[in-house]
């Protein structure tokens, strides 16, 4: 088996009868077969193949949407802007949730045109973290930069950065995925950035309760009646929320959460003749953001919950997991490589094996610029494996272990292609 540095290939010393002959190649070039035995592993009834760790969960990458609510006003006039309250926390939440990760840019063509011609990198200081400092949020990771890099997945990217820099390539064309060195199909621009669903919802309602129906907040029969000239000490207090996931790019609904939150004896009490403004750290530094968090935390639990039920036949999270190829395969590292949308941050660590299938995305129109009708595999069973031999913040690259035929060019890895979990690499253990 060749070492990394023999299966890198520089695209630009091919002669032009290689480059000419690529369609008749094998898929990424590889000529290692499994044995027989291994074909059969790859039908999706098969339970063994199915098999993914219990112990560790890979996050499901989403695009926050604005959490609805409504204004909150307070018995001495004063107006909360309770949308904003919602919105802050829930985006913590998120963070802090095992199963989701707030989705990061990659690093593609339109990147480094926006970027004046090079990537416009963070500092890498929030690599082992889904939250990155306000002046870097929209730049890519000088780490998957460096991932990539090191593959050669970013030739064709810059190349095509600076044809459209230059404007020999109209925007256009990029974002439909028109523009390809090798001359066959390019990845559409928004399949890049797409994450696996959007996430919103809204705050049904909130209530902060004293005495007999009185309180601050509303639910769905309206404001609550808050009268009250001096201090109150609240008893009970409730939050609703409902979540729900969309196709990014179809918008179809895909699991949707309710998640509430009550506590009672809440300990916590506002002095209304004051005078003094109540603010917002009334909703970020006592026991009543307790109550609104477990209600986020149990909706996005309740979100977890809907896709193993709908999509998970042996109910694990990892078989509702899923990526995609990124970046054309065709022309880097001798074929035997692929990149994918996924790193660190997910959880994908080096030795983690996943499945490969080619996808057939359907748009009304021009892809990007109009709505996708579907998405479906194009083969009933995967194509090819590959094992992870690299990882950056949102991006790993795979080495591909196993393909169905080598001889059909129409079976080789196209960008766009699905990546699920096959095996995850088992944590080591040391002896005592």
């Amino acid at each position: 088996m060749k070492d990394q540095k023999n299966t890198v290939t520089n695209p630009q010393s091919r002669s032009k009868n290689q480059s000419g002959s690529t369609l008749k190649r094998s898929a990424l070039g590889v000529h290692l077969l499994l044995p027989l035995i291994a074909i059969s592993g790859l039908s999706m009834g098969n339970k063994g193949c199915e098999e993914t760790s219990k112990t560790r969960a890979l996050k499901m990458d989403v695009e926050i949407g604005t959490l609805k609510g409504r204004v909150i006003r307070l018995p001495n006039g004063e107006t909360i802007d309770f949308p904003y309250v919602a919105n802050a926390l829930f985006y913590r939440e998120v963070i802090k949730h095992d199963h989701f990760l707030i989705a990061n840019p990659l690093p593609t063509s339109l990147s480094m045109v926006a970027g004046g011609g090079a990537f416009k990198m963070s500092s890498g200081k929030n690599s082992d973290s889904s939250e990155n400092s306000e002046d870097e949020i929209g730049l890519v990771s000088r780490k998957d930069v460096s991932v990539l890099d090191q593959y050669r997945f970013l030739d064709k990217v810059r190349a095509q950065g600076q044809a459209i820099f230059e404007g020999r390539v109209s925007m256009n064309d990029a974002v439909e995925g028109k523009f390809s060195a090798s001359g066959a199909a390019s990845l559409p621009a928004c399949l890049y950035e797409m994450p696996q669903a959007l996430l919103g919802g809204e705050v049904l309602s909130f209530e902060a309760t004293w005495g007999v129906g009185l309180g601050i907040g509303y639910n769905p029969n309206g404001e609550l009646p808050g009268s009250a000239g001096g201090k109150v000490n609240f008893s009970q207090s409730k939050f609703e929320i409902g979540l729900r996931t969309e196709n990014p790019l179809s918008r179809q609904v895909i699991a949707i959460g309710d998640g509430v939150s009550r506590q009672s004896k809440v300990n916590v009490g506002l002095d209304f003749a004051s005078g003094l403004p109540i603010g917002l750290n009334f909703f970020f530094n006592t026991p009543i953001t307790d109550v609104i968090r477990n209600g986020m935390k149990d909706g996005l639990d309740q979100i977890v919950d809907t896709y193993i039920e709908r999509r998970s036949p042996n109910k694990d999270w990892n078989e509702v997991w899923e990526s995609r190829v990124v970046y054309d395969p065709e022309l880097v590292n001798g074929d035997t490589h692929v990149a994918f949308r996924a790193g660190e941050l997910a959880g994908i660590k080096v030795g983690d094996t996943f499945k490969i299938s080619n996808m057939r995305y359907e748009w009304e129109g021009a892809p990007c610029t109009t709505r996708l009708k579907y998405s479906i595999v194009r083969t009933t069973t995967p194509i090819a494996t590959a094992e992870v031999v690299s990882v950056g913040d949102n991006v790993s690259v795979a080495k591909v272990t196993y393909l169905t035929d080598t001889t059909n060019a129409d079976l080789r890895i196209q960008p766009g292609a699905q990546v699920k979990v096959f095996k995850l690499a088992e944590p080591v253990v040391k002896k005592q």
